[in-house]
């Protein structure tokens, strides 16, 4: 299980581009693998919750990413039980 904390590059100087991000990535909501599916935390900051989720998507997430300049912060979770949302949302 991997928590994926997703952090907008120059949102200053470029404008907040999460919105679009959630919106391309929204299909991803309840698929195999996606345990919470890609949410605005703070500013323009998103997090996920993935299991296993497959190489295709993962290889559109991270060209979403690309795409968006995010950059993003992968932490291996210690349960593979759903962790607790207030946890997620207060990093």
């Amino acid at each position: 299980m991997f928590v994926l904390t997703v952090d907008q590059q120059g949102s200053r100087r470029v404008g907040d581009r999460v919105d679009a991000l959630l919106r391309e990535l929204a299909p991803l909501a309840g698929r195999d693998g996606v345990v919470r599916a890609f949410e605005r935390t703070v500013g323009d900051e998103v997090q996920a919750v993935l299991d296993d989720i497959g190489a295709e998507a993962e290889q559109r997430i991270l060209s979403v990413l690309q795409e968006h300049t995010l950059a993003s912060v992968i932490e291996r979770a210690e349960s593979r039980s759903t962790p607790d949302p207030s946890v997620l949302n207060s990093q």
